[in-house]
C-alpha cells in the first residue's frame, strides 16, 4: 500500500491529477515485483482519506422522503482484481471509463438489494445527489 498526495501547486486540475495517477500506476506496473497496481480514494474499512457519502435512489423510484446514503469511493481499473475481490455480476471499471465516457458505478450486494431487491442491478440506473 502506498499513500500519495499530488502537489496541488503542480497538479491544479482534475485532468492533471488523473494524468499523474495514470503515470504513477503505469510506472508501478512496470516493476517486476509488482503483480498488480490500482488506486482508490480510501481503502476498505478505512475511516481516513477521501471517503464520502451521498444520497442515492434508483432512477425509476425517486425517494418519497430523505433518501438513503451510500459510501462512495473512486477507484481505478483493476482495483477489485488487485485486492482479489471478485465482481459477482457485471464488470469492473476499465480504461475506457474516463471523464468522457458514460458514467458507470460498481455497487455492493447490500446497496443492490436495497435499491432493486432481487432484480439484477446490471443495467439499472442509480441517481447520486
Amino acid at each position: 500500500m502506498l499513500r500519495l498526495t499530488p502537489d496541488a501547486a503542480r497538479y491544479r486540475t482534475g485532468a492533471q491529477t488523473s494524468d499523474y495517477y495514470r503515470r504513477v500506476l503505469a510506472a508501478l506496473r512496470e516493476v517486476p515485483a509488482i503483480a498488480s497496481a490500482a488506486a482508490v480514494t480510501a481503502l476498505p474499512m478505512s475511516t481516513i482519506g477521501s471517503d464520502f457519502t451521498r444520497p442515492y435512489w434508483p432512477e425509476e423510484r425517486p425517494p418519497e422522503g430523505a433518501p438513503a446514503n451510500a459510501a462512495i469511493r473512486m477507484a481505478t481499473p483493476a482495483y477489485f482484481a488487485t485486492l482479489g475481490l471478485p465482481v459477482v455480476s457485471g464488470r469492473e471499471f476499465g480504461d475506457g471509463d474516463d471523464a468522457a465516457a458514460r458514467r458507470v458505478v460498481v455497487v455492493n450486494a447490500t446497496l443492490a438489494r436495497a435499491a432493486w431487491g432481487t432484480a439484477d442491478p446490471v443495467g439499472q440506473r442509480l441517481m447520486l445527489d
